[in-house]
């Protein structure tokens, strides 16, 4: 599945830049699948392109495993990963980050 959201963006600079106003485009796309009994995995994949240069762009991207433990009550597992194609000086373009939590729904 896929979608499509217009809006505005305002950023605010800690560092002395000046601080920026600009539409945004972002299209997203998503999946689930089921795997074994009530256990499911999804992808969810963000992009936010700069409408001014083609070669500036944000990506986002998350999977997650849900397994559940009891009735209620799930084991899951994330996997994020952000890219900056343009980060600011000292900034790492790549962040990565690997989550577990216990999900409770009622």
């Amino acid at each position: 599945m896929a979608e499509i959201g217009f809006g505005w963006e305002w950023t605010n600079f800690r560092r002395g830049e000046s601080s920026r106003n600009e539409p945004v485009l972002i299209p997203r796309a998503f999946a689930r699948k089921a795997l074994w009994g009530s256990s499911w995995v999804s992808q969810e994949l963000t992009l936010w392109p700069n409408p001014r240069l083609a070669r500036e762009f944000r990506l986002r991207s998350e999977t997650v495993l849900s397994n559940p433990v009891r009735r209620g009550l799930s084991l899951r597992l994330n996997l994020i990963d952000e890219f900056e194609s343009e980060p600011a000086a000292n900034v790492k373009r790549n962040d990565l980050r690997f989550l577990s939590s216990l999900a409770y729904s009622f």
